[in-house]
């Protein structure tokens, strides 16, 4: 059996060539006589009723092929509404195709899955087929649905698109499950890479460090010497730094939490990172005075917070603001099919919005590699490190952005209930979702011989 869109093809290229020839055939009423108009009407009525008979026995075999089809099938018209979809498409997702003929289905697609589907619709505009793409789709009643997409282009005779076939397969439990466990051992490798290094920096470190010390003892008086030490110091700190980053990654730092409010640790947290923050960028914050209580390790959330908010301040060109916002947000078994991965119950929530350059899908999907950027190799782990932090906090993150229209991050962590926090034992912060961001930070350099440093460069952006 041909596939669908080559089918439709065909079907829509006959009917074209047979109105052409009707047309052909029209062209001698002109030059004839009345007697013989009769005899070409005639014709024509046979031609007519020959035509008919294809079409009707064309329509049916499709038909036939479309309803059998076990995949749910959805064509949309060159704006992207609905024309046609099959039965198996009602049967999966429960809309009926009277009831969405002529209109988009934008809320068939979940919030989180749009960074992926954009992409998608950017293929469909250049007029490029597809197979293969894996997202999830809402059913009507709200259900997730993880799907694999094939999309067929269906063009005019003047190589217009015309209209576009979409076919969804539903991905089997087993097969999600064997995706989910790639994804789950390819991160728990760089983990544990990511942790081994992090303790051989340490070992070195603390070597380097102890000689920096007796040196600066025993040459107290020698200015040239403090001259060196102190540029070497600056390296240290700089490395101890991306070793908790590596540590925190990897999951693997030590952890010393303690229970505090949310709105009161981002307000002491903004008074230290403001008056480090370009005048041109206004920082606005409304925080809500009533947060339940997290159970969180302030250095470590206080990088958090950092990393998101340095990293906003790059993306922004010129004048700009960010806005910090607090609040307690309670999801049930409805709501949190916006967020994947997220467990019903009660959270602080931490949001903070740029209006800075934003990113395009491409560079969206590849959300927390570690190392990774868009401009050379990267040497840092910015949200990387953001991402572990969370995770083991058993909080999740969530990254919406669009190229030129900014950057939301929303934070989400479990209250403290009844002095428990909530736990929540399934993966926190889910795998590295489609649709988050991955932004380094604070590539601080110090030039040999001491004769320039320059702290906090940052400009691993992208």
């Amino acid at each position: 059996m041909k596939p669908m869109h080559e089918v439709l093809k065909q079907r829509i290229k006959i009917l074209e060539e047979e109105l052409r020839l009707k047309k052909v055939s029209e062209e001698p009423h002109k030059e004839v006589g009345n007697r013989d108009k009769s005899l070409l009407r005639h014709a024509d009525e046979v031609y007519l009723k020959r035509i008919e008979r294809k079409l009707k026995a064309s329509e049916e075999r499709h038909r036939v092929v479309l309803e059998a089809n076990p995949d749910p099938m959805v064509m949309y018209d060159r704006v992207g509404k609905v024309i046609y979809f099959n039965p198996a498409f009602t049967h999966v997702f429960g809309w009926k195709l009277e009831e969405r003929i002529g209109k988009k289905m934008d809320d068939f697609v979940p919030d989180n899955a749009w960074p992926e589907t954009r992409i998608m619709v950017d293929k469909v505009r250049v007029g490029e087929n597809f197979s293969g793409f894996e997202t999830v789709r809402l059913t009507k009643t709200g259900n997730l649905i993880p799907v694999r997409i094939s999309v067929a282009i269906h063009r005019d005779q003047e190589e217009n698109i015309h209209s576009t076939v979409v076919n969804l397969r539903e991905i089997s439990h087993r097969e999600q499950l064997e995706n989910q466990l790639y994804q789950t051992h390819k991160m728990e490798t760089i983990s544990n890479l990511a942790g081994g290094i992090a303790h051989e920096f340490n070992n070195a470190l603390t070597g380097l460090v102890g000689n920096i010390q007796l040196l600066e003892m025993f040459g107290s008086e020698d200015d040239t010497i403090l001259k060196h030490t102190e540029s070497m110091t600056a390296s240290t700190q700089r490395m101890t730094q991306l070793t908790s980053q590596l540590l925190a990654y990897a999951r693997g730092g030590k952890y010393q939490t303690e229970s505090v409010s949310l709105t009161e640790f981002v307000e002491e947290s903004l008074s230290m990172i403001r008056p480090n923050i370009d005048l041109f960028i206004q920082i606005n914050s409304h925080l809500a005075p009533d947060t339940k209580q997290v159970e969180i390790d302030p250095s470590q959330m206080q990088m958090v917070i950092s990393a998101i908010i340095n990293n906003a301040v790059e993306a922004i060109e010129g004048e700009g603001h960010i806005w910090i916002t607090t609040q307690n947000r309670k999801f049930g078994k409805d709501a949190v099919r916006k967020y994947r991965g997220l467990k019903p119950g009660l959270y602080a929530c931490m949001r903070i919005q740029d209006d800075g350059k934003g990113m395009d899908p491409e560079t969206l999907i590849r959300i927390f590699d570690p190392f990774f950027s868009t401009k050379f190799l990267g040497r840092g782990l910015g949200m990387a490190a953001v991402y572990g932090i969370i995770k083991n906090h058993n909080g999740f993150i969530y990254v919406d952005t669009q190229l030129n229209q900014g950057t939301t991050i929303r934070i989400f962590l479990p209250v403290i209930e009844d002095g428990v926090a909530f736990q929540n034992h399934s993966t926190p912060a889910g795998l590295p979702d489609k649709g988050k961001a991955f932004v380094e930070i604070d590539n601080g350099k110090t030039a040999s011989n001491g004769t320039k440093k320059e702290d906090h460069a940052s400009d691993n952006r992208f």
